[in-house]
């Protein structure tokens, strides 16, 4: 909900986010379903194998949960490369690390990333169609 809000807010602002260069690509490229693809699953499936369950378990095992989290959701949050988008991708890096640590698996959070992430091609492609109409 909270990134709902802050989106809204940089899209009232006309900051442009991730999403508004995802919308440029897919509309370069004529939407491709490559790009649908590797947003929704792909990119799900690799960041919580990397984030969560090696980046994350490894700092858990040396500093405790709590620091691992900040640790590795602070890099997550970093190589999203969206300064904009920093503070509410760190929030839902602590969120995915949060549930690796309290169901010591990955699966949880590749579902949850990937309802995050399906609902932010939603409003990708919402965006697109809405372009073309005008």
């Amino acid at each position: 909900m909270l990134s709902i809000v802050y989106g809204t807010v940089l899209v009232m602002l006309k900051i442009k986010i991730q999403g508004d260069r995802l919308v440029e690509t897919m509309v370069v490229a004529g939407a491709s379903v490559g790009i649908v693809i590797a947003a929704v699953l792909a990119a799900p499936i690799a960041e919580e194998n990397f984030f969560r369950g090696f980046l994350f378990q490894g700092l858990r095992q040396r500093y405790g949960w709590n620091k691992a989290a900040t640790l590795s959701s602070l890099v997550f949050a970093s190589l999203h490369l969206q300064l904009v988008v920093l503070f509410p991708t760190f929030l839902l890096g602590y969120v995915f690390a949060f549930v690796y640590h309290k169901s010591n698996s990955i699966w949880p959070g590749i579902v949850l990333h990937f309802l995050v992430n399906s609902f932010g091609m939603l409003v990708v492609l919402s965006t697109m169609q809405l372009s073309h109409l005008h």
